[in-house]
């Protein structure tokens, strides 16, 4: 079964159907969460990533993201545009990179996103390049 890859409100300009998997939806899927207070959650673990909040720190800004590896309904190399807003620590991100992310300068950022099977996810929202 293929997990649902759009987010519940679709991307400014874009289909529903153009927009991968938000924040919300990536943590929903990935293997465990710490709240601020220490608290750990284990979640869905269709991807492998573990976030923190107990040491929050603001990502907040524009993404370029060329896909490493296809997703449905995007070849690798296609490149998606959007906007990155959350103020989480990634702890653990072990699954297959999705994109080459950069800022809007142009420098890489260490969010690529990430596959496991079918599961996509990444902490902005991303719309195809058109």
């Amino acid at each position: 079964m293929v997990a649902s890859l759009v987010i519940s409100a679709p991307a400014y300009g874009c289909r529903q159907d153009d927009a991968d998997a938000g924040f919300g939806t990536r943590l929903s899927r990935s293997q465990a969460l710490t709240y601020a207070n220490d608290a750990h959650h284990e979640m869905t673990g269709l991807l492998g990533l573990e976030t923190s909040f107990a040491q929050r720190r603001m990502h907040l800004g524009y993404r370029l993201a060329e896909l490493a590896v296809p997703m449905p309904g995007h070849q690798a190399g296609a490149r998606l545009r959007g906007h990155k807003f959350h103020n989480s620590t990634i702890v653990s991100q072990p699954d297959t990179p999705l994109a080459i992310v950069r800022d809007a300068t142009g420098a890489l950022v260490a969010e690529t996103g990430s596959r496991r099977g079918y599961a996509t996810g990444t902490f902005h929202l991303i719309a195809e390049n058109r």
